[in-house]
């Protein structure tokens, strides 16, 4: 069965038989090279670390933060003081505190709780009616909500814990920006303290809103007309007549054929019987790029991509030329591999859609499958669950498990919806501090050179470094996957965590630190906040090669000659699929290799090595061969 990212003979996850092509140059740049087409916290979070100390006059003097603004202190009081001063401020300091994994709370009196607790409930509730709010009094609502759960989680009685759980999830539930609300939620659930009974409804009502059960049935088909389902389908030529063949057997006739675009419309049964036929309208085009153009489309219900990945390359593309906002609230399905990849990116732009992607390679067969029992079960208009039911495992390339659903909760552990860097969830635990305002996420310079050091690494975007390590997961799984001679295996891929931006001196780039949890180790990947203003292809490059040295000083002890010429083939890799232009690929390689002592290296010719790995390999040995075979050297660091 074709497998959703299918190797090439140029790369081996771009689409089989692809021409080379021509990469486009701006003008008046040199002639393009032939190419394939493309389609945080500064140390690792600790567990309630305890900073503070009492001082004569009563208060607690709670901490600073590296690269911070000052002292935190508790007034005997209750007051919250950054360098004194009191004020929204010395709130949200308290919060980034608490962000690195300190817990300032640990030795407040009743009295200080009492106040603080007070206080942080009046900023939380201020606004009930569910309307968008500037940034201002967001960050005051997110920083009231990190220190409120820090109190709840060091009550030392259990009534002082439960009113403040109470106050805490009633603002949660009322708390009009939808990532706050899932911050807030995945933040509670991780601290496992036991829920009020009273709270209980309203925190059902919030668990629903993040990890929706169900399609929106009643926002799709109100009004006073019979109900239809509206789907736009965008499908990679390799897979189109297996697309157009699967909706004829699901029983929709063309009703219209423009080439590359077709119509088709029919009805689906319920097979409960409880509603009539559903009449459902599908858009099929034969394309794989800006296949997210219907997301402000109003009549647009369930939204479809069926293809390859292009390792995360075409959602990516897709992303930054789609609609700013979504207009109704839209079903997408990601029939494509590892659509985790490109899950978080997803999800920071549009909050509230549904989404559907996989967690590791896809096949169509699969594929059909699912889209078939999400067909049945919108028609019987039930939930998420019941399409894992309607599947058959049996029948499965790919475990169940592939497939990550809207209700799904390892959807958490895709999000940076604050884009600081740092994963909602993960493994070793959550980001607490939902902090908005974020800068720009694209652009930069492509210069590997460190910058001058004048911003707080906890203000800065971490958007690049999300998408840095993502990919970086994903290459080196397919790196491990393909080739025995990898740094690791594919049981240890997948284990890199973004960890947002440190601050360092300029010659440690990447600061990669192991972390065990539960018998396996991951790797939590910060980069130096000197290279804030770098490219993402800068950013990516670096985290690539950084990583590849890292585990092969894990794996056999050092960096030999193989190990760097393997990193230089996953960076090319890399800027093919992202880059538009090959000047500006020859412009990255040409400050990646001067600072990783590379010579000889041009983006033509890490095309032409790149076509000796093959259908299945990657970094093979005829790839590097012909690497040095044609100029390339470098100097390994042992």
């Amino acid at each position: 069965m074709p497998l959703r990212v299918d190797p090439s003979v140029v790369n081996p996850h771009t689409r089989p038989g692809a021409n080379p092509g021509v990469r486009p140059a701006p003008a008046p740049a040199a002639p393009a090279r032939p190419s394939r087409p493309a389609t945080g916290p500064s140390t690792p979070q600790r567990t309630g670390f305890d900073t503070t100390r009492p001082r004569p006059d009563g208060s607690l003097m709670l901490g600073r933060r590296e690269g911070g603004p000052g002292e935190i202190s508790l007034s005997k009081t209750g007051e919250l003081l950054l360098n004194g001063k009191a004020g929204v401020g010395a709130r949200i300091e308290t919060a980034r505190l608490i962000e690195t994994g300190f817990s300032p709370f640990a030795h407040a009196s009743n009295a200080q709780r009492t106040a603080l607790a007070k206080e942080l409930a009046g900023t939380l509730t201020a606004n009930d009616a569910k309307k968008p709010t500037t940034q201002g009094p967001l960050f005051a609502r997110s920083a009231a909500a990190t220190l409120l759960l820090s109190l709840a989680r060091t009550a030392p009685e259990k009534g002082t814990r439960e009113a403040t759980l109470n106050t805490y999830i009633k603002a949660m539930a009322t708390e009009p920006s939808l990532p706050l609300r899932k911050s807030m939620l995945v933040n509670l659930d991780f601290t496992r303290l036991e829920i009020p009974a009273s709270a209980a409804a309203r925190l059902a009502t919030v668990r629903a809103e993040v990890l929706p059960p169900r399609p929106p049935y009643d926002e799709w088909f109100k009004g006073p007309g019979k109900p239809k389902l509206e789907v736009r389908h965008y499908v990679m030529d390799e897979f189109w007549r297996e697309e157009v063949s699967n909706w004829k057997k699901r029983g929709l006739e063309v009703v219209k054929d423009s080439g590359g675009t077709l119509e088709l419309r029919g009805t689906i049964a319920d097979s409960t019987g409880k509603n009539p036929p559903l009449p459902v309208h599908v858009v099929l085009k034969k394309e794989d790029e800006n296949v997210l153009r219907d997301m402000n489309d109003p009549e647009a219900n369930l939204i479809l991509y069926s293809g390859h990945s292009q390792l995360g390359g075409v959602i990516d593309g897709a992303l930054a030329t789609a609609p700013k906002t979504m207009n109704g609230t839209k079903l997408v399905e990601l029939f494509n591999c590892r659509g985790k990849q490109s899950q978080g990116d997803f999800l920071a732009k549009y909050p509230g859609v549904h989404l559907t992607s996989t967690f590791s390679s896809a096949y169509g067969s699969d594929d059909k499958q699912v889209l078939d029992a999400t067909m049945l079960s919108i028609a019987a208009r039930a939930d998420y669950s019941d399409i894992k039911k309607r599947v058959v495992g049996s029948n499965l390339i790919q475990p169940e498990s592939n497939y990550m659903l809207p209700d799904d909760k390892r959807n958490l552990a895709t999000r940076d919806d604050d884009r600081d860097g740092v994963a909602d969830m993960s493994a070793i635990g959550p980001d607490r501090f939902f902090d908005p305002g974020r800068l720009a996420t694209r652009g930069g310079a492509h210069v590997f050179s460190p910058a001058a050091l004048d911003d707080d690494p906890q203000e800065l975007s971490g958007a690049k470094l999300t998408h840095a390590i993502g990919y970086a997961n994903t290459s080196f799984f397919y790196f491990a996957e393909a080739n025995h001679s990898a740094p690791l295996t594919v049981g240890k891929s997948d284990k890199m965590l973004p960890g947002g931006w440190f601050v360092g001196p300029p010659e440690e780039k990447v600061r990669i630190t192991e972390v065990k949890k539960d018998g396996q180790t991951f790797h939590t990947v910060s980069v130096n906040s000197r290279f804030s203003s770098r490219s993402r292809e800068v950013i990516t490059s670096t985290v690539l090669m950084e990583m590849q040295k890292h585990l092969a000083v894990k794996d056999h002890g050092k960096v030999t000659e193989k190990d760097m010429l393997s990193g230089l083939i996953l960076v090319g890799g890399y800027l093919d699929l992202f880059c538009p232009y090959s000047d500006t690929i020859d412009e990255v390689l040409g400050g990646f290799s001067k600072t990783y002592g590379f010579s000889g290296v041009s983006y033509q010719t890490y095309y032409e090595a790149a076509k000796k790995d093959g259908h299945d390999g990657t970094a093979s040995a005829a790839a590097l061969a012909y690497l040095k075979q044609h100029g390339v050297s470098v100097r390994a660091p042992g």
